[in-house]
């Protein structure tokens, strides 16, 4: 696919459609209520939630083996994983890997441009968006 063209985006879509119906049918993702909320997909992003560390490896394996059986690649050099709640956020949990490749634990990570901060809960860091609209608005006037 071409980067940039305007089916891109479309193609993507209907290439990657198949790893959502395998990580729904594994069924290891976060659930509100029956609703999964166990990956989230926007361009070529991807966020994968999971209660436990063992459900995410689970995840990222159905993420490989797509990855081997339709020729996608990952890039595990900006792949990361984070732990969210009261005993796990200063503890450095057990490795998960993706296609045999470890990945980093951080406590922070960027998804679309918006920094998240792990601990006691998930925090939004808006001050970053905030100055980038402010000199957006400044480069206007």
């Amino acid at each position: 696919m071409r980067q940039c063209g305007i089916l891109s985006p479309f193609l993507f879509n209907l290439y990657i459609n198949d790893l959502l119906k395998d990580l729904l049918a594994k069924d290891y993702g976060c659930h509100v209520g029956s609703v999964f909320f166990g990956c989230f997909i926007y361009a070529d992003d991807i966020i994968i939630l999971s209660p436990t560390l063992c459900g995410l490896q689970e995840m990222l394996n159905v993420c490989s083996r797509y990855s081997h059986s339709h020729d996608i690649v990952f890039n595990t050099k900006k792949s990361v994983y984070t732990t969210v709640g009261k005993k796990t956020h200063n503890v450095v949990p057990s490795s998960v890997f993706l296609g045999g490749v470890a990945l980093e634990w951080v406590k922070r990570f960027k998804y679309l441009g918006v920094t998240f901060n792990s601990g006691h809960n998930l925090r939004v860091d808006i001050l970053c968006v905030k100055r980038k609209f402010y000199a957006a608005c400044n480069a206007i006037i």
